[in-house]
């Protein structure tokens, strides 16, 4: 069984967006068959009570990390995941004799590093931005198809998307998990109460507050106050509208399609707030503690429901929740082809479509396709884009090293835990075994749901490629199933 240690710290002072990213990492890992551990300060594993759901090892690292490190696990592990602010190249290269790969998790880019995998979820982060602060092999793993986000968030995401419109009273969703939470939280409850609305209000706090007036303010206004809470996705699955930073909440929020008002904390959340800002996911708060600003900012979110409506699509369209299990395909040994070739799937992107189109237009794609009419470059533009934007459809790009293969859908059915998978590979990569290698890959984004697939009885091939990847005919004509491994959802 492989072994995976985390060396992760979070507290009051800092948040738990490290913790939390890291725990979807390893939920990711312990369901591929992987042991967890994880190397925290006291401090840390004292204020996060929930370490035990997703490790199987909890350490408290003495003054001297790497030796205490090795002394605890003295048979090595096969990765270390290092997400830490406060740790460098120097740090990992005393962690080499006992960790055979080294993944880091970093946004700051101000210290060198020797690892074997960098992470770094900043929107559209130039691949060069690390050049000369990694080794030349290590692999780079970029942008927001890898944000960690714990399966829950996928899970309802696929039951609540898209968003119906708010009904009066609006939820509000305030969260604050830093030193200043009080001072903020007071300002933001502040706001709400100036903006004269019929609101109720969910607020979230990192620890248990020290102005008693935070929580009177509260219960005035009939609220109610979450402290360090496991209970996130759901919270943000009952809002109509979230006031937060822009840090690994502000991706969960997108996750879920939640309009929010945004504010930076700290100066590698002001990428994040652009982006958000940008794609018209949120609105921007310079000084979340002026209650004026912020509740000019909740009246215009609420007196238009057709801005909300396009602002909770934008959000969804920026994070689908399967960060994770992508972040896990890297870590784990590459899948290849029949010739040796490594295979993955990423999400398609605008540039992908006229070589879809063009695959499409090959006389054996269409031969058994239910559709047997090419369309003309602006239909398919059209259904490219739209399926793009749909968080009901995960889009996916199959790669053969570094060529474009073919394509695997997965189309949410009328049922939230049932998905149409739909499969096509580029005329010149056929015979390759790609097929089989990307369904398998599809099965791991969506482990608990069940995959059908349409397939006419003249289609020779594909009805040997799905009975082979262990599908089902079912009583519907012409349609076979893959049952989802209940099981198997991400725990932690």
């Amino acid at each position: 069984m492989p072994f995976a240690v985390f060396r992760v710290d979070g507290g009051s002072i800092i948040g738990g967006g490290h913790i939390v990213r890291c725990q979807a990492i390893a939920a990711a890992l312990k369901s591929a068959g992987w042991r967890c551990g994880i190397a925290a300060t006291a401090e840390t594993i004292a204020f996060f009570k929930d370490f035990s759901a997703t490790y199987t090892d909890i350490f408290a690292v003495d003054e001297d990390e790497a030796k205490s490190m090795k002394a605890r696990w003295p048979e090595g592990c096969d990765l270390l995941v290092v997400d830490h602010y406060g740790r460098d190249a120097v740090f990992e290269t005393s962690c080499r004799p006992w960790a055979r790969r080294i993944l880091v998790i970093d946004e700051l880019m101000d210290r060198r590093h020797h690892c074997d995998l960098l992470h770094d979820g900043t929107v559209d982060r130039n691949p060069d931005a690390y050049r000369d602060l990694i080794p030349e092999n290590c692999e780079r793993i970029f942008g927001l198809d890898y944000i960690p986000l714990r399966s829950e968030f996928a899970r309802l995401r696929r039951r609540l998307l898209p968003r119906k419109r708010p009904t009066l009273p609006w939820r509000v969703l305030l969260s604050v998990s830093t030193a200043s939470r009080d001072e903020i939280a007071v300002s933001l409850l502040d706001g709400l109460a100036q903006s004269g609305l019929a609101l109720t209000v969910d607020v979230v706090v990192g620890g248990k507050p020290q102005d008693q007036s935070l929580q009177s303010r509260l219960k005035a206004m009939g609220g109610r106050l979450h402290v360090a809470t496991n209970n996130m996705a759901s919270l943000i699955a009952n809002a109509d509208i979230a006031i937060g930073a822009a840090g690994m909440a502000g991706w969960e929020r997108c996750c879920l399609g939640l309009p929010s008002i945004v504010f930076v904390l700290a100066e590698n959340q002001r990428a994040n707030a652009e982006a958000l800002v940008a794609a018209g996911a949120a609105r921007l708060l310079t000084d979340p503690k002026d209650p004026k600003a912020i509740a000019a900012l909740v009246q215009a979110l609420t007196e238009d429901p057709s801005v909300w409506e396009e602002m909770s699509k934008a959000a969804s369209s920026m994070c689908d929740g399967f960060g994770a299990a992508r972040i896990r395909e890297r870590i784990e040994v590459a899948v290849h082809d029949a010739n040796g070739s490594p295979v993955r799937l990423r999400p398609a992107l605008s540039s992908d479509a006229e070589t879809i189109l063009d695959w499409q237009k090959h006389p054996t794609t269409r031969k058994f396709s239910r559709n047997s009419s090419v369309p003309s470059l602006k239909e398919h533009l059209s259904w490219f884009e739209a399926k793009r934007s749909d968080p009901r459809c995960s889009f996916n790009m199959i790669l053969c090293g570094d060529n474009l293969a073919g394509v695997v859908r997965l189309d949410r059915m009328d049922d939230p835990d049932t998905f149409e998978v739909s499969i096509m590979v580029a005329p010149q990569h056929r015979r390759a075994g790609i097929s089989r290698v990307a369904l398998a890959l599809a099965r791991k984004l969506v482990p608990d749901v069940d995959l059908w697939a349409f397939v006419l009885p003249e289609n020779e091939a594909s009805l040997a490629l799905f009975d082979t990847a262990g599908y089902e005919k079912s009583a519907r004509p012409n349609w076979y199933v893959h049952y989802g491994e209940k099981a198997a959802i991400f725990a932690g």
